[in-house]
């Protein structure tokens, strides 16, 4: 491996990061606490302002239970997943699950037959938007050029056979519907 100039730039770069993780672990790490240790602190000094409010003169006794007291609430709570949380709730305010509805589902409106009808497109109009015409070969053996691949007069593209083939556009027929495709000029 040749240690061209580019590598020599990142090795040195990989070399004083290093250095910097070692100074910092070593160097600058000291007298500082860890997260235990901390949450350990904050738990103790709480427990020493509550002896401090509650009385001037506490027992060490005292002071050990109300550091256990102040740990217990800023312990972190069992993780619990979702489903678990949910069946406590279906529980707890007896539900069952008929009555239940999913809130992802979109309005009654929504579900209109008449508009869902005119959105769906037929067949034809699938074709058309499915396909582009991108050039025609008029002459003696006319072509089209559709989605990139080439088509003669009598050629079969997703159950419509190609008919005609103008200068701008080509037609197909399928169960006696036709459908014609332009060349469209993006501007």
């Amino acid at each position: 491996m040749k240690l061209t100039r580019e590598r020599k730039i990142l090795f040195g770069i990989l070399g004083v990061g290093a250095l910097a993780l070692v100074c910092d672990r070593m160097l600058f790490t000291q007298g500082v606490t860890q997260p235990r240790q901390s949450e350990a602190a904050m738990v103790q000094s709480v427990g020493q302002a509550v002896d401090k409010a509650a009385s001037p003169t506490v027992s060490v006794r005292s002071r050990a239970s109300t550091a256990s007291h102040a740990q217990a609430q800023f312990e972190r709570p069992e993780k619990v997943d979702v489903q678990s949380r949910l069946d406590r709730a279906v529980q707890s305010q007896n539900l069952d699950d008929a009555s239940l509805t999913d809130v992802f589902l979109a309005p009654a409106p929504w579900d209109d037959p008449v508009a869902q009808l005119s959105r769906e497109a037929s067949g034809v109009e699938k074709f058309a938007a499915a396909h582009r015409l991108l050039a025609t070969v008029t002459g003696s053996s006319p072509i089209a050029v559709i989605d990139g691949l080439s088509y003669q007069i009598g050629a079969s593209l997703d159950g419509y056979r190609l008919l005609a083939i103008g200068q701008r556009h080509a037609v197909f027929e399928a169960d006696g519907k036709s459908v014609t495709l332009q060349i469209k000029t993006d501007r």
